[in-house]
């Protein structure tokens, strides 16, 4: 209960920051809304914005890097007083970026970092810390079961053209090169469910004794709980540990369930509303500065600004969750389900 409202506290501090802009206009351009994720940013900024009379328009590209580049044509046209841009193809969103700077709107990159964009601020979730955060999970473990970190793990990799997959790695590796004793079979699925699923039943049929599993993405639940699920839950002799990232729906049931053990939540909707506050501070002509960001009671705090090459960016924390909080209701993953 107490970190429920030290959560509702600082949902509150943020809409505070919110008083005094009716008459802002922004545009709010996103990857795709059929997927719980992405309805979380959309559905707290929207929230936001008519509880203080903010003018929002949002933008789905449903997936689709030309209907984008077609929608930032169009918000360009629009005016904005400020633009949150979440890119669908990282690597053509610098182009998209510099079309909206060029036009003299203020640009907050929201969510996925795009390499060699312009921008005024991005706020994005700090994957180093994340996967610095699932090696400490391990390696507590480890103690708690060998009274030292050692043992046999499994590692779902994602794809390493993917720059939160190289962050999460230096992050996890920055942990785990202190621990050599703890082993890692390391299989990268590519994103590629069906290639994670193949990987996980061969790793398990070779080695039925894995200590534990790391999967860079609640996307790849599906891969590991038919390996699980017949398998003792936490706490009990021969318990598999598994920790995921994102902290979705699924992630959430399977650490009630006990066959997870943690979830390193990426605070989706906490970035959505930063990200619409800053909007407001660029549209109201503010200057941001590089500095420590705190907010009392947000579990994300604190969080640090810093400049980049191209613009200020927001390295928002993420934070695990496990049995004792999996049921916290202003988590993202309990906020906003699939239909």
């Amino acid at each position: 209960m107490r970190k429920t409202r030290l959560l509702l506290v600082g949902v509150l501090l943020v809409a505070v920051c919110f008083s005094g802009f009716a008459a802002t206009k922004i545009a709010y351009l996103t990857v795709v809304l059929d997927h719980p994720y992405w309805r979380a940013q959309s559905a707290t900024v929207e929230d936001l914005c008519k509880k203080q009379g903010i003018e929002l328009s949002i933008l789905n590209a449903a997936n689709d890097a030309i209907k984008q580049a077609s929608q930032v044509d169009s918000v360009i046209l629009q005016k904005p007083d400020a633009v949150i841009f979440t890119a669908v193809d990282t690597g053509a969103g610098a182009a998209l970026a510099a079309k909206i700077k060029a036009a003299g709107i203020p640009l907050v990159v929201n969510n996925r970092p795009i390499p060699g964009a312009t921008y005024d601020i991005q706020i994005v979730i700090d994957p180093f810390v994340m996967g610095k955060q699932a090696a400490e999970a391990f390696v507590k473990f480890a103690k708690s079961r060998y009274g030292s970190a050692k043992g046999n793990y499994l590692e779902l990799q994602g794809q390493l053209s993917d720059d939160n997959v190289i962050q999460w790695e230096k992050g996890f590796k920055s942990v785990m090169d202190k621990n050599p004793n703890m082993k890692w079979n390391v299989q990268n699925t590519n994103w590629d469910l069906v290639r994670g699923t193949q990987q996980a039943t061969d790793a398990f049929m070779a080695n039925p004794n894995y200590d534990g599993i790391w999967t860079q993405s609640d996307f790849l639940i599906p891969a590991i709980t038919p390996i699980v699920k017949d398998k003792p839950k936490s706490g009990q002799k021969g318990h598999v540990f598994w920790v995921s990232h994102s902290g979705d729906e699924y992630a959430l049931s399977e650490v009630k369930e006990g066959r997870m053990d943690v979830t390193i939540n990426m605070p989706v909707n906490d970035l959505a509303a930063l990200s619409l506050e800053y909007a407001l501070k660029l549209a109201k002509g503010e200057k941001i500065k590089p500095g420590t960001v705190t907010r009392k009671g947000a579990p994300w705090s604190p969080s640090k600004i810093v400049q980049g090459e191209n613009g200020l960016d927001f390295y928002l924390a993420s934070w695990p969750v496990d049995a004792k909080t999996a049921g916290d209701p202003t988590l993202w993953g309990n906020l906003f389900k699939s239909q």
